[in-house]
């Protein structure tokens, strides 16, 4: 596979690290990018300072423990170091579409980020694309951040397309399991996704459910104002994040 990580990975260890060294290396790494990335990403999609960097100590506060936000807890939790490594890229990418100002920043990080997750870039642009379509507003069609998300679903769509189209076609090894293993899909069963949302734990994790509900709260204000393009998008965007990976559990199967 020509992927960012492994090839990353060699480099560090044909430096003189050990294999764990570097790996650890490499997630820590993403880990402490992701808030920084948070914050750049916020002022880039024109939030005041002081939004971005609560939503950069969000961030840092979610990914420490969540296996599915990246950071420490994909890292060291469950060895997820690619969803490590991409999340802030993901992040970044996030800015730049909403900002809707930079041409070619957005298609240049997605076309970096499919090479790491094409998964989660996925889900990334899904849940942007969704929030920008439907929180425009009617007398401007050609909102900047949907064209620029389009335009950057079409560039990391043919890099992904040249990366892994051979190898999914047939189903080779490593893009297909070995002969003796099935295929198996990691995704968040409703049952668990509705326990996490109630008991506030998909964001607080082993911790009081404090951030779980106050984000509930914002999104439930948001819900009172539909008028609002803005509160349109970031509700439309949230939900979609949140019921994708229900959907691609069910219809893809997982174990």
């Amino acid at each position: 596979v020509l992927a960012i990580v492994p090839l990353v990975l060699r480099a560090l260890v044909a430096m003189g690290l050990s294999p764990l060294g570097a790996t650890h290396v490499l997630g820590t790494l993403g880990t402490v990018l992701t808030p920084i990335a948070a914050y750049v990403g916020g002022v880039r999609a024109h939030l005041r300072p002081l939004f971005a960097l609560a939503g950069a100590l969000v961030c840092a506060w979610v990914s420490a423990s969540s296996p599915y936000a990246g950071g420490l807890g994909a890292f060291f939790g469950s060895g997820l170091v690619v969803s490590a490594v991409a999340l802030p890229l993901c992040v970044l990418t996030a800015g730049e579409l909403v900002s809707g100002t930079a041409r070619w920043a957005a298609p240049l990080l997605a076309m970096l980020t499919v090479l790491v997750d094409p998964a989660l870039l996925f889900a990334t642009l899904l849940a942007v694309g969704v929030g920008s379509l439907v929180g425009m507003r009617a007398e401007s069609p050609r909102a900047p951040a949907l064209v620029a998300t389009v335009r950057t679903t079409l560039a990391s769509g043919l890099v992904a397309a040249a990366v892994y189209g051979h190898g999914l076609s047939r189903l080779d090894v490593p893009f297909g399991p070995p002969a003796e293993l099935a295929w198996r899909h990691e995704g968040f069963p409703l049952e668990r996704l509705a326990t996490w949302i109630a008991e506030g734990t998909l964001l607080d994790a082993d911790r009081a459910p404090v951030l779980g509900y106050l984000v509930g709260a914002a999104l439930l204000a948001l819900v009172v104002q539909p008028m609002r393009p803005a509160a349109r998008g970031v509700l439309a965007a949230t939900l979609t994040t949140l019921v994708w990976p229900v959907l691609a559990g069910a219809l893809f199967g997982r174990s």
